[in-house]
């Protein structure tokens, strides 16, 4: 797992990853697990619920980015009201790259993005 301090990093929502290291990404060479960590809070309010859409950036393939649509997860609301914090874990197959995960169908209104912390779990 990682260690040290960790902080949220926003993704803004329908943003799509582009260049070598757009603000969100992050390196998932060699590991088969991770878990985002999910602050819901922006705008002054907490989300309810949200899509993320996992996007890879293969270690050889310069500054392009796969969408995997094959694995968006639909995160409903939480069952306690209000809850800011959410995890989400993704299974990886160790391959080198970089992980981008794209916010989309952000709720409720005038939310803006959401805060991730990425841990390698295995």
């Amino acid at each position: 797992h990682n260690a040290g301090t960790q902080s949220f990093i926003t993704i803004a929502e329908d943003t799509d990853p582009s260049g070598a290291s757009p603000v969100g990404s992050f390196v998932v060479t060699g590991w088969k697990r991770i878990l985002l960590l999910i602050d819901t809070t922006s705008a002054a309010a907490t989300a309810t619920s949200f899509d993320l859409v996992p996007w890879f950036q293969p270690a050889a393939g310069g500054s392009l980015w796969y969408e995997q649509g094959t694995q968006r997860v639909s995160v409903p609301d939480t069952d306690a009201t209000g809850g800011q914090y959410r995890v989400v874990p993704f299974d990886l197959d160790g391959s080198a790259g970089k992980f981008y995960p794209a916010v989309r169908n952000l709720l409720a209104a005038a939310r803006t993005g959401l805060g991730f912390i990425a841990l390698g779990v295995q």
